[in-house]
């Protein structure tokens, strides 16, 4: 796939180029992290930085998931509808190794945010539309409200936004040992009215803690990204009333070839705005996707959160383009989720 230029996004991010990270999970142990592009400046402040390649066509992903890769998505996709239909003790028996519970631990928000050193606030870039995130006709699609006065913006960093210390540089004390920031950084929107998640950005700690200078070698416990999006459902009062989730802008390059593979074995030309490529959840191609590392939040989240969220699982799937006008090329893929329950 061609490398394509610096993206001119809202004054808040940065628009320098970056080598695209991505990351992969092979086995059904935990969650992975999100890949992306993130760099923190000398004055310590966070900047987004992201390369955005988009699937105009099918042509543009050189080449899709291999027939083995294919295999182990579908493999992990499959395990985790299975962990989401199931009881809670059932689905700790399909972890590695197997638990009498797959409950997570961290339930009680922001508590656990606050524990494990990251930094919540809400904000207010609130453009749903074409001015950024592009996912206003989705929404109208879904009969979902569009009003600002309905929707919670959240941030939530690995590391002191406000602090006069440099990201490199900060530190903390949690049970008895010494930790430092990691720079994750996630942008999660919420409106539980309607009871839909977008995960926006999501730069885990695995893949940022590397690009610490020094790298940071201990991750925090809270890292997952389940749980991560899971404390801002809980902070915004959400139940189990959680009908929809978006992955918004997906540059994980797994994840990516995995939707080329959907299309080229679906003959599918191009990614087209809403509604999109609609996906059959229980099918090949929707385990697949499940089974990527953008999916498997999905499911650890609906798996490991049953206590709140009721026994709840995808029902069905959507990658679609968004209409954004404030990036230079076009946004990448976005998919949907539909959740019900199991």
């Amino acid at each position: 796939m061609k490398s394509l230029g610096p993206l001119t996004a809202l004054a808040i991010f940065a628009t320098i180029f970056i080598p695209q990270l991505a990351a992969s999970i092979l086995h059904v142990r935990n969650e992975s992290d999100i890949s992306g592009a993130f760099a923190v400046s000398q004055l310590g402040l966070f900047e987004e930085l992201s390369v955005h390649p988009t699937i105009v066509s099918r042509d543009d992903i050189d080449p899709p998931a291999s027939d083995d890769a294919w295999e182990a998505f579908k493999c992990k996709g499959t395990t985790l509808f299975s962990m989401m239909s199931s009881s809670d003790q059932e689905a700790g028996q399909l972890l590695e190794p197997p638990r009498d519970s797959a409950a997570s631990k961290f339930t009680s928000f922001p508590d656990a945010y606050k524990k494990w050193f990251w930094h919540y606030f809400e904000f207010d870039m609130t453009d749903l539309g074409e001015g950024y995130y592009g996912i206003a006709d989705a929404l109208k699609g879904l009969k979902v409200s569009t009003q600002k006065s309905d929707w919670k913006f959240w941030r939530v960093t690995h590391g002191d936004l406000k602090s006069n210390w440099k990201i490199d540089e900060q530190k903390y004390d949690t049970d008895g040992r010494s930790y430092r920031a990691t720079g994750s950084s996630f942008i999660i929107l919420v409106n539980t009215k309607d009871g839909i998640l977008v995960v926006a950005w999501a730069f885990g700690p695995k893949v940022m803690a590397a690009q610490r200078n020094p790298p940071v070698t201990t991750l925090p416990d809270l890292k997952q990204t389940s749980d991560i999006v899971y404390g801002c459902w809980a902070m915004s009062g959400g139940n189990a009333n959680l009908n929809h989730i978006i992955n918004w802008g997906i540059t994980n390059k797994a994840t990516q070839t995995a939707i080329g593979r959907i299309m080229r074995d679906s003959q599918i030309s191009y990614v087209s705005p809403w509604p999109g490529i609609q996906v059959a959840a229980d099918g090949d191609a929707g385990k697949g996707l499940l089974g990527t590392p953008t999916g498997v939040g999905v499911g650890f989240m609906l798996a490991q959160h049953k206590d709140v969220l009721g026994n709840r699982t995808v029902k069905g799937v959507r990658v679609f383009e968004g209409n954004s006008i404030a990036w230079e090329q076009r946004t990448p893929p976005m998919i949907y989720w539909s959740i019900g329950a199991a």
